[in-house]
């Protein structure tokens, strides 16, 4: 048992602000519809001295977890994805900006790290990438080939890695074995994930957003409603917003 406090361990967890007070400030609601639901923290250059924002979201469907192969498909796509981001986004990278998009229980995430003035253009470039990327037969027969390597040596995997799966499947009853995943995964094709990805894209799902630094709520706005525009193409009608 650890009978001191740890010296590193966070005493307090909300930030000091100009007077030296603690800041209980929580993120303000500006959105909140059937549609979306997106929370924004704007600071100030004397708050958060450095003109960065920080996007995370989550796009909330059931469609790519409805089926092993679904999720088999999805995941392949997203792993093809991921390769071609990080060419796509090298030089973006050297300036200071980030991306990443993948499945998760919940459906997709992102997250987006960057200087505020060139947020937006960047956003719109990564997802346009995600929508459309160039999907080389023989790179997805190596991530295919991977992917079966990784389940097939999933229980000579460390310990707590197993244990940490067999959680999540507790916590989440719905979630399919790696025996089923590994069959799913044998009969996917290319022409097969380019077949179902447009229809997840196209699935209706639900935004839940949270942008954080030295962006407005119309900046703010602005960034998660490329998810829609650039991913499906259309835009909902007009948000409720939250005073």
């Amino acid at each position: 048992l650890v009978e001191e406090p740890l010296p590193f361990a966070a005493r307090r967890k909300i930030a000091k602000d100009e007077t030296g007070l603690w800041n209980p400030e929580a993120p303000k609601l500006l959105i909140n519809d059937t549609y979306q639901t997106l929370w924004h923290t704007s600071k100030s250059v004397k708050e958060f001295p450095v003109p960065r924002v920080q996007v995370f979201a989550v796009m909330r469907t059931d469609k790519p977890h409805q089926t092993p192969k679904h999720q088999a498909m999805t995941e392949l796509y997203f792993d093809m994805v991921g390769d071609h981001l990080t060419e796509e986004l090298y030089l973006p990278g050297v300036a200071g900006y980030s991306f990443s998009m993948g499945s998760s229980d919940a459906g997709f995430t992102a997250g987006l790290q960057g200087y505020s003035q060139g947020c937006v253009s960047f956003l719109s470039e990564a997802l346009k990438n995600v929508k459309s990327p160039p999907l080389n037969p023989q790179r997805f027969g190596s991530i295919k080939e991977e992917t079966e390597r990784a389940y097939e040596n999933f229980y000579q995997s460390q310990p707590y890695e197993q244990a940490s799966f067999m959680m999540s499947r507790i916590l989440n009853p719905d979630a399919f074995s790696i025996e089923s995943l590994q069959e799913a995964l044998k009969s996917t094709t290319l022409k097969d994930v380019e077949a179902f990805i447009p229809q997840v894209l196209n699935s209706q799902w639900s935004l839940e957003s949270l942008v954080h630094g030295n962006v407005d709520a119309s900046v703010a706005k602005e960034l998660t409603q490329l998810f829609r525009q650039t991913l499906q193409g259309s835009v909902t009608e007009e948000n409720s917003i939250v005073a």
